[in-house]
């Protein structure tokens, strides 16, 4: 048989040189946490940034939208008073207005 031989361990020493936990000074759970966040951040190469970067990006971003959609808009419209033709004969008498400029008794209603 094979007998497990341990060293003869003095209780009353090792309790003396393990410190008790009233002695030792702890941070608060937020504080670790947030150190520990930081650490694995580090470890993994990813250091959280400033947003401030991401916030002119997006604003940047729909003001090339808007100045995008603006020329569209602007090429798509129609026609200007200048561009049309009208021809002076339209712009009076009968072909204009339906009615006759001259004035017949007959077509007068009483």
């Amino acid at each position: 048989m094979t007998a497990i031989v341990l060293p003869d361990i003095d209780l009353d020493e090792l309790r003396r040189n393990v410190p008790s936990l009233a002695e030792i000074d702890l941070p608060s759970l937020g504080k670790a946490g947030a150190v520990a966040d930081d650490a694995i951040d580090r470890w993994r190469g990813r250091s959280r940034g400033p947003s401030w970067p991401w916030i002119v990006a997006a604003i940047f971003a729909v003001g090339l939208i808007g100045t995008l959609v603006a020329l569209v808009t602007w090429s798509r419209r129609g026609a200007t008073i200048e561009e049309l033709e009208i021809e002076p004969g339209l712009m009076g008498g009968e072909a204009a207005t339906g009615y006759s400029t001259e004035t017949d008794s007959e077509s007068t209603p009483a």
